[in-house]
């Protein structure tokens, strides 16, 4: 392959491929089995084309010429090139060939067919909807590989500072498994940290006489020469690593970030106007029971506040403010519907999940 690659690169230029000429003799043998025509169809249509011969070849050419262009146009796929061939061959008998003429015409007739626009009109075209659904499931498949990478560094790192805090040397540091793709050697032990192929996952690979000898001064440092109670705190750390990324950093974004905006009241239903003592929709909630509005950080979360820590209570005090008038205080009556209660106890969670939609609806 090596000769036809190098003429179809420097063409129509002749370039050295460093193959050698061909020696039969040298070969000794040769062996050859019969092709197997279901795979290949376009063979079988061109042996029934030589079969038939007068016009057949040329309506063949002409028809795989047609094919061909369109499959390079994106307008068919690589199984309707046979099948053009094969409607064309069938739809045009072949005919005594007389002349060249009588060959340019039945080239003609073919490709009269076999127009580019015409093949295979069910042939694949892109389609907005299907394509869509690929970059979704793309997107969706990166971002679930980026979360899974977190979490996999937070899970290994919690496996390796506390080996290196029970004093474990760490030979190697790998997010992904299989091949490693990228290496590089850092710290006091020359610890490698690499990038392996399968982002699937991660290891910290430990100094270990069950795996093999180690340096007399690495003996010591082994995972295997460690305590009971060590060796447990080594394998515990990266779920526990893992439990902290959840609780700390995802937690705060969440409170910080979800529901981003001013605390605004909802839309109040006429008949409860009376229970909210004056409060309307789109007020603005700057307190809660002596709780700054500034420690709200969205109307979601200023409901939870007001229905939250003050559940149980008679009565719970808001401070609301109608633009840029002076803040006042409003002290909503007690609920005893299971609607949307302030300053009662919620017997229904899904009371909550109603409010906090429809606070957060308002924000949008």
């Amino acid at each position: 392959m090596r000769t036809p690659i190098a003429q179809a690169l420097a063409y129509p230029e002749r370039v050295d491929a460093g193959v050698g000429p061909l020696e039969l003799a040298r070969l000794g043998a040769l062996s050859f089995e019969a092709p197997d025509l279901g795979r290949f169809p376009c063979l079988a249509l061109a042996y029934d084309a030589l079969a038939a011969g007068g016009t057949a070849p040329a309506l063949l050419n002409a028809a795989n010429e047609v094919a061909v262009a369109a499959f390079l146009a994106g307008r068919a796929r690589f199984t309707d090139i046979a099948a053009a061939c094969a409607e064309t061959l069938a739809r045009h008998p072949a005919r005594v060939l007389h002349s060249l003429d009588d060959a340019l015409a039945a080239d003609g007739d073919a490709r009269a067919l076999r127009t580019p626009g015409s093949i295979c009109p069910t042939s694949v075209r892109p389609d907005p909807i299907a394509s869509r659904c690929v970059m979704d499931i793309l997107q969706k498949l990166l971002a679930f590989l980026v979360v899974l990478s977190v979490l996999v560094v937070f899970h290994e790192l919690g496996h390796y500072w506390i080996a290196r805090w029970c004093g474990v040397k760490v030979l190697r540091f790998s997010v992904g498994f299989g091949r490693v793709v990228w290496s590089r050697r850092f710290g006091p032990d020359r610890t490698e940290w690499a990038i392996s192929a399968i982002p699937l996952g991660g290891y910290v690979k430990m100094a270990d006489e069950r795996e093999g000898e180690l340096d007399p001064g690495d003996v010591p440092r082994a995972f295997n020469r460690q305590s009971v109670g060590r060796r447990i705190a080594i394998v515990a750390a990266g779920p526990i690593a893992n439990l902290i990324l959840a609780r700390v950093p995802f937690r705060g974004n969440v409170r910080r970030r979800a529901f981003p905006g001013s605390a605004r009241w909802s839309t109040i239903r006429p008949a409860h106007a009376r229970r909210t003592a004056g409060i309307r929709a789109g007020d603005l909630v700057v307190g809660v029971d002596g709780a700054p509005g500034r420690e709200l950080a969205g109307p979601a979360l200023a409901v939870a506040a007001v229905v939250g820590p003050h559940a149980g209570a008679d009565r719970s005090r808001a401070r609301a403010r109608r633009g840029s008038g002076r803040a006042r205080d409003a002290a909503p009556a007690a609920r005893r519907d299971r609607d949307e209660r302030v300053g009662r106890q919620l017997h229904a969670g899904c009371s909550v999940a109603c409010r906090l939609r429809a606070a957060r609806s308002s924000t949008t």
